[in-house]
């Protein structure tokens, strides 16, 4: 392989790195959270109330504690299904 091929082929490997890097970046660090996961935040405390469980402190906390464990149990889903697929 003469020296233009490698730096090509080279240059191809960095730039497929650097996506790759940048797609898993974008997946992982998502700090919104979507309509579904509030929507659900919320039918749950409606849930507990029904069941005679009240939030007594600040709801806004309630509903972020929600959506956060939401958050991670999607993305060890996500993890799981990866290593599945392999």
């Amino acid at each position: 392989m003469n020296k233009q091929a490698q730096s090509q082929s080279k240059s191809k490997l960095e730039r497929g790195v650097i996506r790759s890097a940048t797609k898993a970046a974008q997946s992982s660090s998502s700090n919104e959270t979507s309509e579904s996961m509030l929507k659900l935040a919320q039918e749950s405390i409606q849930v507990g109330e029904l069941l005679g469980v009240q939030v007594i402190g600040d709801k806004k906390a309630a509903i972020n504690r929600i959506t956060e464990h939401l958050k991670k149990r999607k993305t060890q889903r996500k993890n799981s299904n990866k290593l599945s697929k392999r």
